[in-house]
């Protein structure tokens, strides 16, 4: 687990995050579902699905965020 802290600890600090997110007007509302629709699906079949979703949307972000970045520095490739 997490260094000296217990179960019981570590439960409440993520509890009391969570809460944060879903109280926080600046989250959006996509995430305060995920959380809600997360909060009693089996912890195992929970952490699989993060896992196939960091799998699917991280590389197409990445390479969204890299190409915008590189467009804003280079400009618009010259098609000719």
């Amino acid at each position: 687990m997490d260094g000296d802290k217990t179960a019981t600890e570590i439960l409440r600090s993520a509890e009391e995050r969570i809460e944060w997110v879903l109280s926080n007007p600046d989250i959006s509302e996509w995430l305060k579902h995920a959380l809600h629709g997360a909060m009693d699906r089996d912890p195992v079949d929970l952490l699989n699905e993060l896992e196939i979703l960091n799998a699917l949307l991280r590389p197409k972000c990445q390479c969204l965020i890299e190409t915008s970045y590189s467009w804003s520095i280079a400009g618009p490739r010259n098609s000719h």
